[in-house]
């Protein structure tokens, strides 16, 4: 029954992915978003001149890195000669890209389900597959060309060889673990502090083994792009994004709270001030002036900063089912809804966003219910704790699902919860099997 009852939901998942990448196909556009463009560049740049740049001429890339641009260049490649512009997908290049997400994310699926039953037991694994493939926000992240459903996979895949490792005080197993979540870092840099919560348990139940192998494949896997952008660059670091992160959202949020200006407005000046000041092009000088003007206003004001931080995090929260009805064509999106949200309240957003057409929001309705079933069936996840006790690997997706969700700050959207949805789906599965078997 159980083996029916996957099989199911995977097949659910399937049919769902591929009916929103059906309407997608149809309405093209909407597939890409301005990070999108910044990959597909890259990918070109790849697939034709081997260089990793947004472009023939620019200089190399310091913001983004290769992980998933090169998921895309062998699309491109397989798709035949460059198209003009060579910035952009081929229609082929991208049916190819977004049904290998698709079924990428069918397979996290699955990897949830293993995840689940691993840790709370069949049942629950069962529940936590049937929330990640209705997921809104999970479906629309898989039909989009953006990194959120790789990383996602391989991170989820690198939670249960951890996992594995502790269990059969493995080295080898958690050197492997590393080497995954170095790979998914070099997708999304934000895995960058993802092995500091894992190191961390298995440093306090003294699994040394494992945590000196771990690391150690970690850091020889990302040390080479450091050293890349070290040497092209002259940017000793993994990733330009968390400068950009600081100076453009995080103080930009403080001082746009000081001023009164909207988020909107003020970002839009600190571009043209950044352009006035390096020019048009990116450069290492850019990310340094972007990093130390931005550590100086947090310091400034540290509480506001913190507060604004955690308070907009908990945007990865809402729904998120808006970017499927934009991949539908119903909606459209980079209109600002978030900074409005943040300023005036729910409903200006709602009109705000939909344009007066509030009759969209049945269209929300049954995936806000089913994410309120996700966040009601995690409350009630501790009480499957013996003497409300907690195992270590539970620790382990505590606290990597805290982190997640806690480190984007300002630059927080409900996609940003596609890599610890596994977790909370893992979470809500063993809190609504305790109605079958309390403990």
């Amino acid at each position: 029954m159980h083996r029916v009852a996957l099989w199911t939901i995977l097949s659910i998942a399937t049919l769902l992915r591929l009916g929103l990448l059906a309407a997608g196909l149809a309405n093209q556009g909407a597939l890409l978003t301005p990070d999108s463009d910044d990959y597909v560049a890259n990918a070109s740049t790849l697939a034709w001149q081997g260089r990793f740049a947004r472009g023939a001429d620019a200089p190399p890339d310091l913001e983004r890195t290769p992980g998933y641009p090169l998921l895309l260049a062998g699309a491109v490649r397989l798709a035949g000669s460059p198209t003009a512009p060579p910035e952009a997908l081929s229609p082929a290049a991208l049916r190819l890209v977004l049904l290998g997400q698709v079924l990428l994310d069918v397979g996290l699926v699955y990897l949830t389900y293993r995840l689940g039953r691993h840790l709370a037991g069949a049942p629950a694994g069962l529940v936590a597959a049937a929330f990640q493939a209705s997921s809104a926000v999970v479906i629309a992240a898989s039909t989009r060309v953006l990194s959120d459903s790789m990383f996602a996979f391989m991170l989820t895949g690198t939670l249960l060889v951890a996992l594995a490792a502790m269990r059969r005080r493995s080295w080898a197993l958690a050197a492997l673990a590393g080497g995954l979540l170095a790979a998914a870092t070099y997708v999304r840099p934000i895995g960058l502090l993802v092995p500091a919560p894992i190191l961390m348990v298995w440093l306090i139940q003294r699994h040394w083994r494992l945590a000196v192998a771990m690391a150690g494949a970690f850091v020889l896997a990302v040390v080479p792009w450091i050293v890349r952008n070290a040497v092209v660059a002259e940017y000793p670091h993994f990733s330009a994004m968390p400068a950009v992160n600081l100076w453009q959202y995080e103080a930009l949020a403080v001082r746009a709270h000081l001023s009164s200006t909207s988020e909107a407005e003020l970002r839009q000046s600190t571009r043209a001030q950044l352009d006035e000041r390096f020019g048009p092009t990116p450069s290492a000088e850019s990310y340094h002036w972007q990093a130390q003007q931005g550590r100086r206003v947090l310091l400034d004001h540290p509480a506001l900063a913190m507060g604004l931080h955690l308070r907009a995090s908990l945007t990865s929260l809402l729904p998120g089912v808006t970017d499927a009805l934009e991949v539908a064509g119903l909606t459209s999106g980079q209109r600002g809804t978030l900074a409005v949200l943040r300023q005036r309240g729910l409903g200006a957003a709602i009109d705000h966003y939909f344009g007066g057409r509030r009759w969209l929001l049945w269209l929300v309705v049954p995936a806000g219910l089913l994410l309120a079933g996700l966040y009601a069936g995690a409350l009630l996840a501790p009480r499957r704790a013996h003497d409300w006790r907690i195992p270590a690997p539970v620790w382990v997706l505590i606290l990597v699902g805290l982190y997640l969700l806690l480190a984007p700050g300002p630059a927080a959207h409900p996609r940003f919860r596609v890599p610890m949805m596994p977790l909370l789906s893992v979470a809500a599965g063993a809190g609504w099997s305790t109605l079958r078997r309390p403990r």
